[in-house]
């Protein structure tokens, strides 16, 4: 297993994961000023998105079905990885590109990315 999201598991073989990013925003705003250099304002403290990223080939047309479920719900769940780690998150969006259709309207390979929003820890 390489992490799994609520009760869906994404490891290696079955729901292939090819890549994790992380993203960290600091609420910042600008203020301009005549003759001087721009004025930062700190807003608010941060806040973290990840993005799950892979490719599955041959497998499934029905392999993300589960994960889409849990997305519909809309509630937090946790995400957690293998060496112990876990954050409270939200599944903001679920982006599929489907490919390789064969004469019957399946599919071989289906890439997919899954944003998270991160409430509660840090990866």
């Amino acid at each position: 297993m390489i992490c799994s999201l609520d009760s869906f598991v994404f490891k290696s073989g079955a729901v292939d994961l090819t890549s994790l990013k992380r993203n960290i925003k600091y609420g910042f705003e600008s203020l301009k000023l005549m003759n001087a250099h721009d004025d930062w304002q700190a807003t608010d403290k941060y806040s973290q998105t990840i993005t799950l990223a892979g490719v599955l080939i041959k497998k499934s047309n029905s392999a993300l079905d589960a994960l889409e479920d849990i997305a519909k719900n809309k509630k937090i769940v946790t995400l957690s990885f293998d060496d112990g780690r876990a954050l409270s998150v939200l599944i903001l969006e679920i982006n599929t590109d489907r490919s390789s259709f064969l004469k019957n309207g399946l599919f071989l390979k289906q890439d997919f990315e899954v944003s998270l929003g991160v409430v509660y820890g840090s990866i």
